[in-house]
């Protein structure tokens, strides 16, 4: 039988505890956004991905012609550029692929003795087909494919972690 999910009462933790709000991941590609700032924030994006560690990092990174949708510096000296998805769509992938290149190329007019990594990351749930199909494009197009656990697994460790602390919380 599978395990019941728990849930929580989103709205009076934003009015009670507010600084907890950052686990609520919620939908779409702002969910994507919100885990990679907590993955950033509690110093792990660059372990998971095996990058060198993070100086300083921009989510909405404005360019000439559009916006990243993260920038990281390295302390090597390197730029990694994100564009994060919500989904696993043809489509998607193919923009976020393209998106990445331009975003590339821009960055690297403003910082041309700089190795720049192209990142693309998008939830995925188990092993996938399309996972793999899109691992090998972004390799044939010199992109790093990240992906994320499925979103509600990783908001799961969040709400764990507060009925933890806050059992009162819990939606019954």
């Amino acid at each position: 039988m599978a395990k019941k999910r728990k849930t929580i009462d989103w709205e009076t933790i934003e009015r009670e505890k507010p600084n907890l709000r950052c686990l609520h991941l919620g939908h779409g590609e702002k969910a994507v956004t919100r885990l990679l700032k907590n993955l950033l924030w509690v110093g792990k994006l660059s372990e998971a991905w095996d990058l060198s560690n993070v100086l300083w990092h921009e989510f909405e990174f404005p360019l000439p012609r559009g916006k990243a949708d993260l920038v990281l510096f390295h302390a090597d000296g390197t730029i990694s550029v994100v564009e994060a998805k919500d989904r696993l769509d043809t489509r998607q992938i193919v923009a976020g692929i393209g998106q990445l290149s331009m975003y590339a190329v821009q960055v690297g007019f403003s910082r041309s003795n700089t190795g720049i990594r192209k990142i693309l990351t998008v939830p995925v749930e188990g092993k996938s087909d399309d996972a793999l199909l899109i691992d090998q494009a972004c390799r044939d197009a010199g992109v790093i494919f990240e992906p994320l656990g499925p979103i509600q697994e990783h908001e799961d460790v969040g709400i764990d972690l507060i009925l933890s602390r806050y059992p009162q919380y819990e939606k019954k």
